[in-house]
């Protein structure tokens, strides 16, 4: 009526999915860690991430002038790296409502400071949230000393 099949001894590296992982997130990303310290992001590959994320003024309601001074700035920026560093730039425009107000003790100054926020709460205003990247590449000279440090010789076909 029941058939007992007879447990099979069979060696545990012969096992089929023995060493089989499931998936996790950790292979499908990129990165290997994140540096608390600098808050710099550390690939796979060694490469290195960074995003500062800082508050500009509007460049769409920004003088020709003022995008050329900007202009000017980033080269400058950019001509100082090297070979392997990649820049990405982000900016998210925003219509911002929010005011700080200041709390003066001279009364003609608090009205003035009044009369700015009602000005500045009644209008569009307009706030640019910039997110500049940083991703640098390793060089292929390092990367292949890198590999020559942390591979053994016997799978590393340039050491002897």
């Amino acid at each position: 009526m029941f058939s007992f099949r007879k447990k099979e001894n069979v060696q545990f590296s012969q096992k089929v999915g023995a060493f089989k992982e499931k998936p996790r997130l950790q292979y499908l990303l990129p990165w290997a860690f994140i540096d608390e310290d600098t808050g710099i992001v550390h690939g796979k590959d060694h490469s290195l991430l960074s995003i500062y994320k800082f508050r500009g003024p509007d460049m769409d309601s920004s003088t020709p002038a003022e995008l050329l001074q900007y202009n000017a700035a980033l080269n400058n920026v950019m001509k100082k790296l090297t070979t392997g560093y990649v820049l990405y730039f982000e900016a998210q425009r925003k219509i911002d409502t929010n005011y700080e107000q200041a709390a003066i003790s001279v009364p003609l100054v608090q009205k003035m400071e009044d009369e700015r926020k009602d000005y500045y709460t009644k209008q569009r205003h307009y706030e640019t949230l910039f997110y500049f990247i940083i991703y640098c590449e390793p060089l292929p000279k390092i990367y292949k000393n890198i590999k020559i440090c942390l591979f053994p010789s016997s799978l590393n076909p340039i050491l002897p």
